[in-house]
């Protein structure tokens, strides 16, 4: 699994909206919600 170091202030909104939705499916998959990203 992918972590992100780098502290938000250094992203753009599209960067935090994309690492918003990649922690959400990221928690899918560890609960077993979706099989599809991986």
């Amino acid at each position: 699994m992918r972590l992100w170091s780098l502290h938000p202030k250094y992203l753009d909104p599209k960067g935090l909206v994309a690492l918003w939705r990649e922690t959400l499916l990221a928690q899918k998959v560890l609960l077993g919600e979706t099989r599809g990203y991986r």
